[in-house]
């Protein structure tokens, strides 16, 4: 197995509106494409982030999956997140 752990800090007073996204458009979007999402979650320490983990068979399948969540139209929304 391969896990990917990723960790966004979300613009102040946002974080809300950051994981009604994440549940209702982008997790159910990257199941529909095989992914598997083992875990969404706020930042208990921090009132501005957001964690989730991905879980793949291997790097390779990683890679391809991600190549198709990069070439669709649900992507991360830069005016959410805070590009740091």
């Amino acid at each position: 197995m391969y896990y990917e752990i990723r960790r966004y800090q979300i613009q102040p007073g946002r974080r809300e509106e950051w994981v009604r996204y994440m549940e209702d458009v982008i997790i159910p979007f990257q199941t529909a494409q095989g992914m598997d999402v083992t875990a969404s979650f706020v930042d208990d320490e921090d009132e501005d982030g957001y964690v989730w983990m991905r879980r793949f068979k291997d790097e390779a399948d990683s890679d391809a999956l991600r190549g198709l969540n990069r070439s669709s139209q649900h992507r991360v929304p830069e005016s959410i997140v805070d590009a740091r």
